[in-house]
């Protein structure tokens, strides 16, 4: 990091290449996941359809991205053993509030990217779609400002 601070960036250029990069290797990585299982299984091929196997790529792309973009905005302003920390105990709270509050089921995006999955349930939980890109558009904004108040 420190060979980084001497380069003749900014630290907002930083943090958006930064959180690409990382964006664009989860979708990969999600991607290779869920048409290697398409390949793989023929028990899914012949229970879903292709357009099925999309949508469910779309909902597991949508909602990793937000906990990707929760651990962005942590990284701005948390040493790294601190944010990997902060983001243990904030997704274990989310998921034992997934499973505590049946009522806020729309919004939860934990439950959306298994249990409600388009591949199972065969409608896409557009709410929890918005909720998650809502939630992805807060935190990259947030550290954006937060990068550009650091920068000197």
């Amino acid at each position: 990091m420190l060979f980084t601070l001497l380069l003749p960036v900014s630290r907002l250029r930083l943090v958006a290449v930064r959180a690409a990069i990382g964006w664009l290797e989860l979708a990969a990585s999600i991607g290779a996941l869920c048409f290697g299982m398409w390949f793989l299984f023929p028990v899914l091929r012949a229970g879903s359809t292709p357009k099925l196997m999309l949508l469910r790529l779309l909902m597991q792309l949508v909602g990793a991205s937000a906990f990707y973009f929760v651990g962005v905005f942590l990284t701005t302003f948390l040493d790294d053993q601190i944010r990997s920390w902060v983001s243990m105990i904030l997704f274990a709270t989310l998921g034992w509030l997934s499973k505590r509050t049946p009522n806020l089921a729309a919004l939860d995006i934990l439950r959306a990217m298994h249990d409600n999955s388009p591949l199972w349930s065969g409608a896409v939980p557009w709410l929890t779609v918005t909720f998650s890109c809502a939630v992805v558009a807060i935190a990259f904004i947030g550290a954006v400002k937060i990068a550009q108040w650091r920068e000197y």
